[in-house]
């Protein structure tokens, strides 16, 4: 009787400590956000109190254009200020700016472009709204080898529908595609530098706040739609309360009708600065730091509560601390490669490894356990997704079973055998292992909780059966279903780190 009461206790003591696990994912996430867009709206706010503009683009390289090419007869060069445009047969071609949201040209209706043209030409332009609309400006501006800044006032030009349905051409409140068309002869070039959408005179900053979002993002959907206003830059307070996927989704669709919107998470009093860059030199010492420790652990084979806090603080580095931007930062990679190389080498030093395992599994059983989660995945994709896969590219497909196999191993064997090897129990080995594999997913909230569920299970076969490539194999084909059925309706993306408030 003693040793059943201590098994219900520890068995609900480990339920208990998942349903916290799951509890402090979806807390952490939120939390994350909300941080998030306090310091978008605070640098928001001292943009529009330094009349700087809010949408802005400086391209490089042809990537940092729509597609990477350009529409039309013309091929893309990178170059030393800007991105070359280079003419084909002397028709216009065209050249889409990324917007992550709608942008606002009824309110700031001026484009100030820095470009330097080889040979005369024109410019013109064009811009869709969700409407849908599309709508162009054939002759906006002269293009000359001497002038280098062109000022575009879209007020004084009259728009035409350039779409097969009929088409309201005034100014949009919030375009969803801008493009530049440029038509210079056949073998000039066009060096597009710098574009920014400005308002002359500059638009005020929300003096008050103009709308307060309660309740749950359902409400709070309702609520700004009856409000739905005018307004250039309204100041709305979103709810406190709701997951980090609806505060996104809530944030993205307020933006997509007011552009211009100043949004804040919380009743916090904003305070308006720009987001000052870290030096570059701060990341590479950080970094060397990093590195350098890893050298000496390895040269002097530091005991083993050292050599895995290095392991985990790479990885944790470019994830946790959001260094996984659209432009990732190369030191915080840099480390993370080095925590996998690290890892690596203690592995092979170590005969045997921290624990014995194999690849491959041995029998039916050791393939059958962890592949049972793909019919759970393909369960929800039923249940809450799009009811049907979309394809993904096999290149995709294949990069990811890669990656799958890495993360399994650095989370099963790296990490969860070190714990093994110190005797800690099999509960808490599997339980800390799904933790970190959801911290690896930060802040994506419900991908964490995903994670860590799955993480939990495949722990679990992983101590029974020994064997990495079927849990390798799982993951990623549960991972790949999820992302072809069950992004949009249920997960907000698979993305993490920064690229997660994109």
């Amino acid at each position: 009787m003693p040793q059943l009461l201590r098994r219900t206790a520890w068995t609900a003591s480990f339920v208990l400590a998942v349903a916290v696990l799951f509890w402090a994912m979806a807390a952490l996430a939120a939390w994350m956000t909300r941080i998030e867009l306090r310091e978008q709206a605070q640098q928001r706010l001292a943009a529009l109190h330094a009349g700087l503009p809010l949408w802005s683009w400086s391209p490089r390289q042809p990537n940092d254009l729509i597609a990477g090419h350009a529409f039309g007869k013309a091929h893309l060069l990178t170059g030393i200020e800007g991105v070359d445009s280079v003419s084909g047969n002397g028709s216009a071609f065209e050249l889409g700016l990324p917007l992550g949201q709608s942008i606002d040209l009824r309110h700031w209706p001026v484009l100030r472009i820095r470009a330097k043209s080889s040979s005369p030409g024109q410019l013109g332009l064009s811009w869709e709204t969700a409407a849908p609309a599309r709508c162009q400006i054939a002759d906006a501006a002269s293009l000359s080898p001497v002038a280098t800044d062109i000022v575009i006032d879209l007020r004084q030009l009259q728009a035409q529908n350039a779409g097969t349905a009929p088409a309201d051409c005034s100014l949009p409140q919030a375009a969803t595609a801008l493009r530049l068309r440029p038509t210079i002869p056949a073998g000039a070039s066009w060096l597009l530098k710098e574009v920014a959408v400005i308002a002359v005179p500059p638009v005020a900053p929300p003096s008050q706040t103009s709308l307060v979002l309660g309740g749950d993002s359902v409400d709070a959907r309702r609520h700004y739609d009856r409000w739905m206003s005018d307004a250039a830059v309204p100041l709305v307070r979103l709810p406190m309360t709701v997951p980090a996927e609806d505060l996104l989704a809530l944030r993205d669709r307020i933006l997509a009708r007011q552009p211009g919107a100043v949004l804040a998470p919380d009743s916090t009093p904003l305070i308006p600065h720009l987001r000052t860059a870290l030096p570059p030199w701060l990341g590479w010492a950080l970094c060397a730091l990093y590195l350098a420790w890893l050298l000496v652990a390895a040269q002097y084979r530091a005991p083993e509560w050292i050599a895995l806090l290095l392991i985990l603080l790479g990885p944790l580095w470019l994830i946790v601390g959001l260094q996984w931007q659209l432009r990732p930062s190369v030191p915080a990679l840099t480390s993370f490669l080095g925590a996998l190389a690290f890892a690596a080498w203690r592995e092979w030093q170590r005969p045997g490894g921290v624990v014995a395992w194999h690849w491959f599994g041995q029998g039916f059983r050791s393939w059958l356990l962890p592949l049972a989660l793909v019919a759970v995945a393909y369960g929800l994709v039923i249940a809450f997704g799009h009811g049907r896969l979309k394809p993904l590219p096999w290149r995709h497909v294949l990069l990811y079973l890669a990656w799958a196999s890495l993360q399994q191993w650095l989370i099963l064997v790296a990490v969860m055998g070190r714990w093994e090897r110190w005797r800690w129990p099999a509960a808490v080995c599997v339980a800390a292992a799904a933790t970190v594999f959801a911290l690896l997913h930060t802040p994506n909230g419900l991908l964490m909780q995903l994670c860590l569920a799955a993480e939990l299970y495949w722990a679990w076969c992983f101590i029974h059966t020994r064997s990495l490539a079927p849990i390798a194999l799982a993951h990623a084909a549960a991972a790949l279903i999820v992302e072809a059925g069950l992004t949009g309706p249920l997960l907000r993306s698979l993305e993490i780190s920064g690229r997660f408030f994109l």
